[in-house]
């Protein structure tokens, strides 16, 4: 009896009809879903950067809001001059002004500077304010905004 299979037809060597997939057929579609996975990866890693620096930023952005209001607390006159640096703890090296003390912990890579002067010694009611906020890690984030402080001399609405 000669080699055949059903049918009468000529019996296949190799692998028999209908039993899966090969060795090569299974590693060219390994390969294609690793070229798929790998753009998809990488949109991931970007996502929980930009959320880290979307996080920093708006942490930032209240340190400067909240030194800010609290320069606004007191009037002109009162505000102390100088550089102050206040600690990610909400603490300074140097004595803080009673407006700037127990401000809000940051975390440890985010330092406030507060500069305080009057541009001009004869008006004790105007004060200018240089605030500063600078991350240690993201320098591309630091805030630096200039504000006057004056005191309203009640003029016409």
């Amino acid at each position: 009896m000669t080699a055949r299979g059903r049918n009468d037809r000529p019996a296949r060597r190799g692998r028999p009809a209908g039993r899966g997939l090969g060795l090569v057929e299974l590693l060219v579609a390994l390969v294609c879903f690793v070229l798929a996975l790998v753009p998809l990866l990488n949109l991931y890693s970007q996502s929980v950067d930009s959320a880290r620096v979307i996080q920093a930023r708006s942490v930032m952005f209240a340190a400067a809001l909240e030194v800010f209001g609290r320069c606004m607390l007191l009037p002109p006159a009162s505000l102390p001059e100088g550089r102050f640096v206040i600690a990610p703890d909400g603490r300074s090296a140097n004595p803080l002004p009673a407006c700037l003390a127990s401000l809000t912990v940051v975390p440890a890579e985010i330092t406030r500077t507060v500069f305080l002067y009057r541009p001009d010694p004869q008006d004790q009611e105007t004060v200018m304010a240089l605030i500063s906020v600078r991350h240690a890690d993201l320098p591309q984030l630091d805030i630096n905004w200039e504000r006057t402080f004056v005191r309203d001399r009640g003029g016409r609405r």
